[in-house]
């Protein structure tokens, strides 16, 4: 089966340019990508990688070239910005190409950490408590809340590095100005 193999990368990438599993352990800081792709060539798949920083057409042109039965997206940005990632599986599903991986819409929903508690919370899933407390007014909002609690950011994901409570918590108004 002819396989694609997508995953971002945070410099641009030459034209043709392909990547070996060694290459995307030891020069990308790309394991799971080496991994998935060493997976694919040892199970016989006629595979290709495409590294994409910040080049639509690269993706275009190697999907009409390549004609794969499916891209195994691991895309997670598109120009080192997360925000980005819906519009991967998005293009593919213009595209009409079969990809691995969450729709558009699925990613969209799971960034979101409001959207997706409120979607839980009507099926009666029981989630922690939260407030959203507007930038112009952050503070209006949180007169009656309880301490202690996580502050997060609704959009922004947490770091590669691991999240830590401590970096969130708070019992106070104070460590939030």
């Amino acid at each position: 089966m002819k396989v694609l193999v997508l995953f971002d990368l945070a410099r641009p990438v030459s034209a043709g340019e392909q990547f070996s599993p060694r290459d995307l352990k030891e020069q990308e800081d790309k394991p799971t990508e080496a991994d998935v792709l060493a997976a694919l060539k040892r199970l016989g798949h006629e595979v290709e990688t495409l590294g994409i920083f910040d080049d639509v057409l690269a993706i275009l042109e190697t999907v009409k070239r390549f004609e794969p039965a499916v891209v195994f997206n691991l895309t997670e940005s598109f120009h080192s910005n997360r925000a980005n990632e819906p519009n991967i599986p998005a293009l593919l599903e213009l595209m009409k190409v079969r990809y691995t991986g969450a729709k558009a819409d699925g990613i969209i929903l799971c960034k979101d950490k409001v959207l997706a508690k409120k979607v839980l919370l009507y099926h009666h899933v029981r989630v922690p408590h939260f407030v959203i407390s507007p930038q112009s007014r952050p503070l209006k909002r949180l007169r009656r809340f309880v301490f202690p609690a996580f502050v997060r950011h609704r959009l922004r994901r947490a770091k590669k590095r691991r999240w830590s409570a401590r970096d969130s918590s708070t019992k106070s108004f104070s460590p939030m100005r």
